[in-house]
């Protein structure tokens, strides 16, 4: 029998608006409000005990830190940019509803045991 570890999920926010917008996702998830926003709550009741966290140092800190600069620098191949709000509403547009009423992306992901994370 294969088991499968159970790990949460911490994200790490650089924006304070960010981190307070994810953990009331991660809170109730009938607070999204945008496509955007649902398509994110989705993805976080689909992960093993989800929570955010405020990144305020150390070396991811300061390699995102100094992206998110060169992002109002200046333009390279290294950094691709895409409609994040066009994404999700395609998404959305093309979930149906199951018979139950649930969404597809809403069952939580499974181990190849079976057992649900």
């Amino acid at each position: 029998m294969q088991s499968c570890a159970i790990y949460p999920l911490t994200l790490y926010h650089i924006d304070g608006a960010a981190l307070a917008r994810c953990t009331a996702l991660i809170d109730d998830r009938g607070a999204a409000t945008t496509s955007v926003e649902r398509m994110a709550a989705r993805l976080l009741a689909a992960v093993s005990r989800p929570n955010a966290s405020e990144c305020t140092k150390g070396r991811f800190f300061d390699r995102a830190s100094d992206k998110l600069s060169q992002l109002t620098r200046f333009a390279t191949n290294e950094l691709v940019s895409f409609d994040l709000q066009a994404m999700a509403s395609a998404l959305a547009d093309e979930v149906t509803s199951e018979p139950d009423g649930a969404l597809p992306t809403d069952r939580r992901l499974t181990c190849p045991s079976g057992r649900a994370l």
